[in-house]
């Protein structure tokens, strides 16, 4: 099957659920969805306006949805079994029991505040990104930000392009400020821009992306989900982007770079001695060595050399683990039995916080099942539980789903 066509089922499913949950309607339903992201390198970076290296997933947030009944916005999720209800007003309010739903939330909060003129909304989810570390809230943000472009007819710029990269700020800024989440851009920009069997390129400040093919015809990149939840909210991600901000001042005053990560790599040693207190050392070690590893990450994978890749991942994880602190002893296990396996080209942890979530590994396509056997056996025997793979595809960005069994054109870039 297609990706195209599951992606058309599944919102054939959830067609059928709104209409169960909210009851049958005369209004048209339209279909959306926004992918989860895998980082391929470049980790803690985007938020110092750095180069990043992320590619979408196969897998992500479906919604349908069509005009309400009532007045306001209802959403509701396969995974939450109550029905969400706000009102389209721009002051809208974070409220704990609305868990989940404060991500649309947001989303919509945002557009109102720019003067979008949304109708009343009914609106079903469902989510199969596995674990954390994949973008899903960015998934579930920008799905929303479709929803309501779609219903509305706004649009954040005339450009296409442009349009998409605005749409990725304001999901990031809903994010930050109404889920209390300091993330940078990379998650919502990747799930925005995505492009099927390409990786990205991506300078978080400007946004440039440059699409780079992956070369993964002999290997799979392998996603595995350590089964341990995390979220960033509750985890040293702000405490980490806070170190990162004071770093990024000290070395600003020193050598008048506006953006850290991307000092020339000759001023490393003269930027690391301006740190006398060795967590901030350590922390700006890896800050200003990680966009180095980016830039040859995507030059080994333009050529196809993917074992010169693979042992940039595992630099890259020695790196936050080491440095940046930011891995947990599962990952840590995934990463190290996976580098171990003779089939495995390299690993590491992906997303902003390894204590919990999801690890990613380039393996020889023929020893996938025996990387699986191997790797999974020995971490049930060490925590009791089992880790899930996921074989990834690199699938498209956000996208409408048309219900004649084609699929909206994308915008150019996306």
């Amino acid at each position: 099957m297609s990706l195209m066509q599951g992606y058309r089922e599944m919102c054939a499913l959830l067609e059928d659920k709104l209409e169960a949950w909210f009851g049958e309607s005369e209004e048209g339903v339209r279909w959306f969805f926004a992918p989860g992201r895998v980082n391929l390198i470049g980790e803690h970076i985007d938020y110092c306006g750095g180069l990043v290296f992320p590619a979408t997933l196969h897998v992500g947030t479906y919604a349908a949805a069509r005009i309400g009944r009532e007045e306001g916005v209802a959403v509701r999720s396969t995974r939450f079994d109550r029905i969400v209800r706000f009102p389209l007003d721009a002051a809208l309010a974070y409220r704990e029991e609305d868990d989940w739903a404060n991500y649309p939330k947001g989303v919509f909060s945002e557009y109102l505040t720019r003067g979008a003129k949304i109708p009343p909304l009914e609106i079903f989810y469902h989510g199969d990104i596995p674990g954390g570390g994949l973008s899903s809230s960015a998934s579930m943000e920008v799905c929303t930000a479709l929803i309501i472009e779609a219903f509305s007819g706004y649009s954040l710029a005339e450009d296409p392009m442009e349009a998409r990269k605005e749409m990725a700020r304001l999901t990031q800024y809903a994010e930050n400020t109404f889920n209390r989440v300091n993330c940078g851009v990379m998650d919502q920009a990747s799930v925005a821009l995505g492009r099927a069997g390409h990786g990205m390129l991506m300078d978080c400040e400007t946004l440039d992306i440059r699409y780079v093919p992956l070369p993964f015809e002999t290997h799979t990149l392998m996603i595995v989900d350590s089964r341990k939840s995390r979220t960033l909210a509750s985890s040293v991600y702000n405490e980490r982007r806070a170190e990162a901000d004071a770093i990024a001042k000290r070395v600003g005053a020193a050598f008048g770079e506006a953006v850290l990560c991307k000092l020339p790599a000759e001023k490393l040693d003269a930027a690391l001695a301006l740190f006398s207190e060795p967590i901030l050392q350590k922390r700006a070690r890896h800050l200003l060595t990680e966009p180095q590893r980016v830039e040859a990450a995507a030059k080994a994978l333009a050529s196809g050399d993917l074992v010169g890749f693979g042992q940039v991942l595992n630099a890259g994880h020695r790196s936050l683990a080491e440095d940046y602190e930011v891995s947990g002893p599962q990952i840590d296990f995934l990463v190290q039995h996976s580098q171990a396996f003779s089939g495995c080209v390299g690993a590491r942890m992906t997303g902003g916080d390894g204590s919990g979530g999801c690890m990613l590994a380039v393996v020889e396509q023929e020893r996938v099942g025996a990387y699986c056997a191997e790797v999974g056996e020995a971490y049930t025997a060490a925590f009791g539980w089992s880790p899930a793979f996921l074989p990834a595809q690199i699938g498209p960005g956000a996208l409408e789903i048309e219900k004649n069994h084609s699929v909206m054109p994308q915008k150019e870039g996306a």
